[in-house]
């Protein structure tokens, strides 16, 4: 069969079409880095699919309203470690955030990491959380992480409040070492009581306290008092609320 030249036309349109939505689809085209909300970059970067995704951000119709782009980040404030943390890690600062990749899409593709920085080197892990429940790190940013770090032995701790119903702990082995991934070790985990009840061993220390007490976070306020003995200026809920 001989095609005109208009038909040949089509056919060369309907390919570039094709094979455009499929390259866009499957295949990434550069990257893409997070920031900090303040727009300085992070050392976290992630291939970029044009149209991988097609999920809308805000309301159908509304002229806000925009396409997720893939990847897209979130990333929390960094919070300074405590004096306890910052003298098992031998160093005079430090700081820790996390970093929510591609949540609105709620899938495979979705990732939270943990970076923790000491002097000039920065350290990053993958936490591992339940798939499918909307799991979130960051909600509301400007903000700290929803996690809080203290020496557990010769580790150090991670203790989660995430979006989705995924709190627990994550334990971090030291040295720190990058590329690594971190399993959740959930509320009704034994090993999680195993670990709440050592945090005594640093609950008096102020800037222990400070990090839990001062923020106004009912559930790190509720877990220190539940662990450390103490009370906190502003009071929690109940820790079935909150750690059940």
């Amino acid at each position: 069969m001989i095609l005109t030249k208009r038909q040949k036309w089509a056919s060369l349109l309907i390919f570039v079409v094709v094979t455009g939505v499929i390259g866009s689809r499957y295949f990434w085209w550069g990257f893409r880095s997070a920031t900090t909300n303040d727009g300085k970059p992070l050392p976290v970067s992630r291939r970029y699919y044009p149209l991988r995704h097609w999920s809308l951000a805000g309301l159908p119709g509304d002229s806000s309203t925009l396409f997720i782009s893939d990847p897209h980040f979130l990333s929390s404030d960094a919070m300074p470690f405590s004096e306890p943390v910052l003298k098992m890690l031998a160093s005079r600062d430090g700081t820790f955030r996390m970093i929510d990749i591609n949540p609105g899409f709620n899938d495979l593709t979705s990732e939270i990491l943990l970076l923790i920085t000491i002097g000039d080197s920065t350290f990053q892990y993958s936490l591992e959380f339940p798939k499918g429940r909307n799991v979130q790190a960051v909600i509301v940013y400007p903000d700290l992480p929803q996690g809080r770090i203290f020496p557990y032995r010769n580790q150090l701790a991670l203790l989660v409040d995430f979006l989705g119903r995924a709190k627990g702990v994550y334990m971090i082995q030291m040295p720190l070492k990058s590329a690594l991934t971190l399993s959740l070790i959930p509320t009704s985990d034994p090993q999680f009581y195993s670990i709440a009840k050592e945090f005594h061993a640093v609950g008096n220390d102020e800037t222990t306290k400070s990090d839990f007490c001062d923020k106004k976070r009912k559930d790190f306020i509720t877990f220190y008092e539940e662990y450390s003995g103490l009370l906190c200026k502003v009071r929690g809920g109940t820790y079935e609320e909150f750690w059940k």
